[in-house]
C-alpha cells in the first residue's frame, strides 16, 4: 500500500508544545497527534529491530526519544508501514472519532504483545482550565519514560508480525473510512484479553490519552526512576464530576462489548501487516485467566454486580520506577515506585509510595503491595518476592491472578489507613471489573462509602482495623517472621 509522505512529520517534544497544549482545544489535539505519533513509533523502535540510519535520538527533559532524521528515501519496510498510518490516525482524530489503536505483535498468529492507546475527548470542554503545564509534562515524562525503558526486554522474536486496529466512538458515521485503512474481517481486538499493564496516561483538560499493554512485557519490565515533583497537586476533579466520567467510560466499554462486531458506528479497521525478523527466538506464556476469586479468613472477593453509586474519576498519573540493592526500602518521597510489583500498576509518583527490594533478585515492589501497611515498617526488613519462595505468608496461598487483586486490594487499603479518602489517581489505573468490585468490598465491609446526600466519602477506621490483619502481614504493625 503506498503512502504520500511528506518531507517532515512532527514528532518533537518541546516546552511550547507542551504550554499550548492547556490553552485550547485545537492545540490540545495537535499536541495529542505528537504524543500518538511519537508514542507509537518509540515503542517500535523499542521493541522491534529497524533501521536507525534515518532516525536520530532527541531529549525531553534528558529522556530520550526517537524521531525521523527525514522522510526522504525511508527503505526500512517497518518505518515504510509505520508512516502509512500517520494519515489514517490524524484524520481519524480530527474529527474526534477515533477511540482506540492497537498495536499487535505477533508470531505464527500467535500475540505476543498488545499495546493499546485509548483516546478520550472533552468537547463541551468543562474544567480544562483544571489542568497545567505541570501537569502536562508530568504525564510526558512519564510516558516517554516507560518506553525508553522497554530497551531492557530482549526485542521480540525473528519472524514477528506488526498489525494496527482502530475502534471509534458512537458518533462516527456508518460510513467514515480513514485514509489507507479497510474494515477488519476478524479483528484481533475482540480476541484478545484487556490491556492490564499500564504503562502512561497524558491529559490536558480536552484530551486524554491512555497507554496500556499486554504480553511479554508483563514479565520482563524493570524501569528506571523519574524525578518527583513536590509541588502541591493544583489539579482536582469533583466526586460527581468524576463518578458521572467513570459512569460513561464504564457504559461505553460494555457497549464496545456488544457492538464491536455489529454496530455501523463501532467499525473496527486494520491495516495490514509486515513480517519484521529480529535475531532473537523466545516463546510466550499465555497470562492467568482473569476470573478472581479468592477467600481470606472470613472475606471473599469475588465478582460482583454492577455498583456505579460508589464509582470515581482519577486524576493524572506519573510513573517512575528504580532497581536498587536488596534489602532496602525506599521513602516515600523519593518516588521510586517500581513496575515489577504484582500489582502490575505503574503509580503516580505524587502517589508516593514506598518501594522494597526482594532480598534475593533484587525486584523492586510496592510496600504495601508486599504486606506492610506502613511504608516506615519496611524499612531494613527482610522480604522475598512471589518469583524467590517469598516469606510473605498471606500472598503465598493465592493463585497468581488472585495474588495480583490482593496487591491492588492492599494498595486501596494502605492508601484509606494514611490519607482517610480513596486514592483517586491509582483508582485510574485499575481495570474496572476490579474497580467496581473493590468499591463493592469497601461498601459491603463499611470501610469507605458515599454519602447519598453529600456525595462525599465517608471513611470508617475501625472497620478497616478489623480487616488489615486479615490481608496484611501484621502483628503489631510488624513483618511476621
Amino acid at each position: 500500500m503506498s503512502c504520500k509522505q511528506q518531507n517532515q512529520l512532527e514528532l518533537s517534544i518541546t516546552g511550547e508544545a507542551v504550554r499550548n497544549a492547556v490553552k485550547s482545544f485545537t492545540l490540545s489535539k495537535r499536541y495529542t497527534q505528537i504524543m500518538v505519533r511519537a508514542s507509537i513509533l518509540n515503542i517500535l523502535y523499542r521493541r522491534i529491530s529497524v533501521t536507525d540510519s534515518c532516525l536520530r535520538i532527541k531529549k525531553y527533559d534528558n529522556i530520550p526519544y526517537v524521531v525521523f532524521k527525514s522522510l526522504k528515501n525511508i527503505e526500512d519496510p517497518l518505518l515504510t508501514l509505520y508512516l502509512s498510518w500517520i494519515g489514517g490516525i490524524k484524520d481519524a482524530i480530527d474529527k474526534n472519532y477515533l477511540a482506540e489503536i492497537f498495536i499487535f505483535m505477533k508470531k505464527d498468529e500467535e500475540v505476543l504483545e498488545t499495546y493499546r492507546f485509548g483516546l478520550k475527548y472533552n468537547t463541551e470542554q468543562k474544567n480544562e482550565n483544571q489542568r497545567t503545564f505541570k501537569y502536562v509534562k508530568d504525564d510526558t515524562l512519564a510516558l516517554f519514560q516507560v518506553i525508553c525503558d522497554l530497551d531492557k526486554m530482549k526485542k521480540l522474536c525473528k519472524g514477528t508480525k506488526l498489525e494496527i486496529e482502530f475502534t471509534y466512538s458512537d458518533i462516527t458515521p456508518p460510513e467514515y473510512e480513514p485514509p489507507g485503512f479497510a474494515p477488519a474481517i476478524q479483528p484481533n481486538c475482540m480476541k484478545i484479553d484487556p490491556c492490564d499493564v499500564h504503562l502512561g496516561t497524558l491529559r490536558t483538560g480536552y484530551h486524554k490519552l491512555t497507554c496500556r499493554a499486554r504480553g511479554l512485557i508483563i514479565d520482563e519490565r524493570a524501569l528506571t526512576p523519574l524525578p518527583a515533583y513536590t509541588e502541591d497537586d493544583e489539579f482536582k476533579e469533583s466526586v460527581d464530576e468524576n463518578k458521572m466520567d467513570v459512569d460513561q467510560e464504564v457504559s461505553t466499554k460494555l457497549n464496545n462489548k456488544r457492538k464491536r462486531s455489529t454496530s455501523p458506528n463501532k467499525k473496527i479497521i486494520v491495516h495490514e501487516e509486515i513480517i519484521i525478523l529480529d535475531e532473537n527466538e523466545r516463546s510466550v506464556k499465555k497470562g492467568p485467566n482473569n476470573g478472581n476469586k479468592f477467600n481470606t479468613s472470613n472475606i471473599t472477593i469475588s465478582d460482583c454486580q454492577d455498583d456505579d453509586n460508589n464509582a470515581t474519576m482519577l486524576s493524572n498519573d506519573l510513573n517512575d520506577s528504580c532497581r536498587t540493592a536488596p534489602n532496602t526500602a525506599t521513602a516515600p518521597n523519593m518516588a521510586t515506585t517500581v513496575l515489577d510489583c504484582v500489582c502490575k500498576l505503574t503509580l503516580p509518583a505524587h502517589a508516593q509510595t514506598g518501594t522494597i527490594a526482594c532480598g534475593r533478585c533484587g525486584r523492586r515492589c510496592h510496600v504495601p503491595c508486599c504486606g506492610f501497611l506502613r511504608d516506615e515498617e519496611a524499612v531494613g526488613a527482610e522480604f522475598y518476592c512471589l518469583r524467590c519462595d517469598t516469606n510473605d505468608k498471606t500472598m503465598s496461598s493465592f493463585s497468581a491472578s488472585d495474588a495480583n487483586l490482593v496487591a491492588i486490594i492492599r494498595l486501596i487499603l494502605h492508601h484509606l489507613n494514611k490519607t482517610k479518602t480513596l486514592p483517586e489517581d491509582i483508582m485510574e489505573l485499575i481495570d474496572e471489573p476490579r474497580k467496581k468490585m473493590i468499591f463493592t468490598k469497601l461498601k459491603e465491609f463499611d470501610i469507605f462509602t458515599i454519602d447519598e446526600d453529600t456525595k462525599k466519602g465517608v471513611f470508617n477506621r475501625s472497620n478497616l482495623d478489623v480487616i488489615v490483619p486479615l490481608l496484611f502481614n501484621t502483628d503489631n504493625s510488624q513483618f511476621l517472621n
